[in-house]
């Protein structure tokens, strides 16, 4: 699903405009942006949470030249989907 698809989804089932609907979906990004810059974890009730996790400096192979590299350490965003989405998505179990 693109977020076209989702701004009209979002706007049909709530009556909003797709104008109103988009400038919400801007800001969601900006202020979940904004919190996980800085290190807050962000749980949104029966969807998920999303957080930011060190990651550990290893060693990785170049699929091209099969050579060993060093993949520095870094940082990613992780995503942990809320058990009630769980069941929905895959039932109870």
């Amino acid at each position: 699903m693109t977020k076209d698809q989702l701004v009209r989804e979002i706007a049909a089932g709530t009556g909003q405009t797709q104008a109103a609907t988009d400038l919400f979906l801007r800001k969601m990004r900006e202020v979940l942006t904004k919190a996980l810059a800085t290190g807050e974890r962000v749980e949104i009730q029966q969807f998920g949470s999303f957080s930011v996790v060190e990651t550990k400096a290893r060693v990785g192979n170049n699929p091209r030249t099969r050579e060993s590299i060093t993949i520095p350490a870094g940082r990613k965003v992780k995503f942990t989907v809320s058990k009630v989405l769980k069941d929905e998505l895959f039932g109870a179990k």
